[in-house]
């Protein structure tokens, strides 16, 4: 299948999860605190999920518990531009979140520059995904935002662990990249984080 079959099929599978299996994969995201990796980690950069996308909040809860500090992406202005990464990063506080609506619907905190991050300074960095394989490969929505936003990062020593967060259903055997792809360090589904 290409990308745009890929993508077709998995949002389809990806909706037809009942709310009871939604739920109970979201909760069991928290097991990867387990990892040294989660457990080392200072920052790290979440996403709010949309309707269908596994829900980030018991993660996000987690983290806050932990100390860790947070943050969400938000969508540039300049979003057909290639000279500024299409998201930024910005910290904000699970316990009294001051979201808005983007214009895609998608709840990010208020713009603040003062609250942003340089995002090679995340020590882990958490991609929503349509598909995904176990080579660490996945397809997104299909803008390229979170490829457009890494792709400065490819082969440079500080970058932040790349952990795509999916639904262990969105698992697909191979997916045939593009060239922009940026490549997972590892994988978390409700049945555990899979390194890539």
């Amino acid at each position: 299948m290409d990308q745009r079959e890929l993508r077709r099929t998995f949002r389809r599978i990806r909706r037809e999860l009942s709310p009871h299996a939604r739920t109970r994969a979201a909760q069991s995201l928290r097991r990867a605190f387990l990892h040294q990796r989660f457990l080392r980690a200072r920052r790290i950069g979440f996403y709010l999920a949309t309707a269908e996308e596994i829900d980030t909040w018991p993660l996000i809860a987690k983290a806050c518990a932990l100390g860790k500090s947070c943050y969400l992406p938000l969508v540039t202005d300049r979003l057909m531009r290639w000279v500024d990464p299409p998201l930024r990063y910005q910290q904000f506080n699970p316990l009294q979140p001051e979201l808005a609506q983007n214009r895609f619907g998608i709840l990010e905190p208020r713009w603040n520059p003062r609250a942003q991050i340089d995002i090679r300074r995340l020590d882990i960095l958490l991609v929503p995904l349509v598909a995904f394989d176990r080579s660490g490969n996945r397809v997104g929505m299909g803008q390229g935002f979170y490829d457009r936003t890494l792709a400065p990062l490819v082969g440079s020593p500080q970058k932040p662990w790349l952990v795509g967060c999916a639904f262990s259903a969105q698992e697909t055997s191979a997916i045939r990249q593009n060239e922009w792809d940026v490549k997972l360090d590892a994988i978390l589904t409700e049945k555990g984080l899979m390194m890539a």
